[in-house]
């Protein structure tokens, strides 16, 4: 089959079905080619993209299963009316699901509410508090796409999400130990 050329400036959308048929496009003109677009290049691009968002994602979600194993609905309440001030009262969400990053790391933080939630975050209340603040920080630089991510920050962020699905499981393996 005759190759595939595309221009740099194309939009590699419409190159998925030529890259899935002959594995690869070329990039320039039959007698420039400046470079070959594969389907590894596409994959690799988009996981880079796409990684960190997961990674918050995997966090998120983890962070709001551990909130919702320390605390019932109405201790929640309590929780948010307390830690969540900077809500006008008719405002102020008392769902995980209507929550913001910082609201989960303001309740778990909270001096009066820590004690609810030290089993299912072990430590210090100032190690979680480190750790979740490094998160909303590397989280709002991802969404909002306020630098570059780094290898490091990648590295954090799979370190803090495995930090979180530790504890989900060990809060899991615990409560199944207690209900046999």
């Amino acid at each position: 089959e005759p190759a595939k050329y595309a221009h740099i400036t194309d939009n590699v959308n419409d190159l998925f079905e030529t890259i899935d048929k002959q594995d690869a496009v070329l990039i320039g003109q039959p007698n420039r080619i400046v470079g070959v677009l594969t389907a590894i290049d596409v994959l690799r691009y988009l996981y880079g993209v796409a990684s960190p968002f997961v990674l918050i994602a995997e966090i998120e979600i983890s962070l709001r299963a551990l909130i919702g194993q320390a605390v019932d609905d109405e201790t929640l309440k309590e929780c948010c009316d307390r830690s969540l001030k900077h809500y006008k009262d008719d405002r102020r969400p008392y769902q995980l699901i209507d929550m913001t990053f910082s609201d989960y790391v303001q309740i778990v933080n909270h001096g009066e509410s820590w004690e609810m939630f030290r089993r299912v975050f072990g430590g210090s209340r100032s190690r979680t508090s480190t750790k979740l603040k490094e998160v909303n920080r590397l989280r709002n630089d991802v969404f909002h796409f306020r630098r570059e991510i780094t290898v490091k920050d990648y590295e954090d962020l799979a370190e803090l999400r495995d930090w979180m699905l530790r504890r989900a499981m060990q809060v899991e393996i615990t409560a199944k130990g207690a209900n046999a």
